[in-house]
């Protein structure tokens, strides 16, 4: 059997055919019912992520005054902000733990918390923030370690 040329050139344009039909199906279904575009460029979603970590800064101030935080922690001259690279310093589920609780870590034994209390010559437990969320300790980490 011979193939002509308006036999392939059919075939290729049928594949394509249904290669842009399966294209815009798939386009169709990632809309979701309130006709929001779930394809986001990644402009957007960097755009997201900047608003929704400032707004986290801009809690985490607002808890930073709330709790009086400053009666003990000042802000460091030499850049402006309170605890500067706290976050590179302590595991995060450490961080969280200390600001809610400190208490627990020191009957813990915990070295991290023995070596500061060394540094700033104490010997109790400072941070006793149990009303605060998992959540409002890291808006308040992202405030402090801000750059």
């Amino acid at each position: 059997m011979k193939l002509s040329g308006s036999i392939i050139l059919g075939s290729i344009l049928s594949v394509v055919l249904v290669l842009m039909i399966a294209w815009v199906v798939q386009i169709e279904t990632a809309i979701d019912d309130s006709g929001v575009d779930n394809f986001t460029s990644k402009k957007e979603k960097i755009i997201r992520l900047s608003n929704s970590l400032k707004q986290s800064k801009e809690k985490g101030k607002k808890l930073w005054r709330e709790n009086n935080c400053t009666n003990c922690h000042k802000i460091h001259t030499h850049d402006g902000h309170p605890l500067p690279g706290v976050k590179d310093r302590y595991p995060k589920e450490w961080l969280i733990q200390y600001v809610k609780n400190e208490q627990v870590l020191i009957e813990q034994k915990d070295p991290y918390v023995l070596a500061l209390n060394a540094e700033w010559n104490s010997n109790k437990s400072e941070h006793k923030n149990a009303h605060l969320t998992e959540q409002d300790i890291l808006d308040i980490l992202n405030y402090i370690n801000r750059k």
